[in-house]
């Protein structure tokens, strides 16, 4: 990823929800991490394997409170969250976009949100961080790449032209639309951003013996 391509721009980012069943006894993540300091490997949660962002989310959250709970691993996120609102597992990290409509039929209830400010759909509810787990982040990203090797100039026009389109109001309201939180940082800054972001994961993908599948 970064000696095959050059970043162009960055399109935005997906944030995911931390869902607990509508039912749950545990109302705020500091519940949470109760349970697990009191009974680890006591809790489950729901992903869509390895490497997925449910997944490092879980793994993020374990490694910063220095707990342990079980993965369940499903085919979608979809099926993990209908066994999430019928009970079957303790809690989901999914993405807002997938969890919304449980949210709105109170199916399942938000403790937190994975990102680093709140989100505006969820004003009410806090940050993981806010919430207890400092350092705590996490969001996927969508960029825009192109072929290692190709002319400067085009690198610095296509970054341009591409965040020029990612600010326009209506694409903004699209992305916003699909649970995309629009973002248009041009080449430069968005290859800082994705070494950061392997630098971080590479840790957490390590301590946790995460392998590709």
């Amino acid at each position: 990823p970064v000696n095959d391509f050059v970043p162009l721009a960055m399109v935005g980012t997906v944030s995911n929800v931390l869902v607990v069943p509508a039912n749950s006894k545990f109302n705020n993540v500091q519940d949470l991490i109760q349970e697990l300091k009191r009974n680890p490997d006591g809790l489950t949660y729901g992903s869509s394997g390895a490497g997925t962002s449910q997944h490092l989310s879980g793994q993020l959250f374990q490694s910063l409170t220095d707990t342990k709970m079980r993965q369940i691993i499903y085919k979608g996120g979809s099926q993990a969250m209908i066994d999430l609102a019928g009970g079957q597992l303790d809690m989901v990290f999914e993405t807002y976009a997938a969890a919304r409509p449980m949210i709105e039929t109170k199916k399942v209830k938000v403790l937190g949100v994975t990102s680093s400010k709140r989100l505006p759909e969820l004003p009410g509810i806090p940050t993981i961080a806010e919430a207890g787990v400092p350092g705590f982040e996490m969001q996927s990203w969508q960029g825009v790449f192109a072929p290692i090797g190709i002319p400067v100039q085009i690198v610095e026009k296509l970054s341009k032209d591409l965040s020029n389109i990612i600010n326009i109001p209506e694409v903004q309201e699209k992305l916003r639309a699909m649970g995309v939180e629009p973002d248009g940082r041009g080449s430069a800054k968005f290859a800082e951003f994705q070494r950061s972001e392997i630098s971080k994961w590479e840790k957490v993908v390590s301590e946790a013996g995460i392998t590709a599948e």
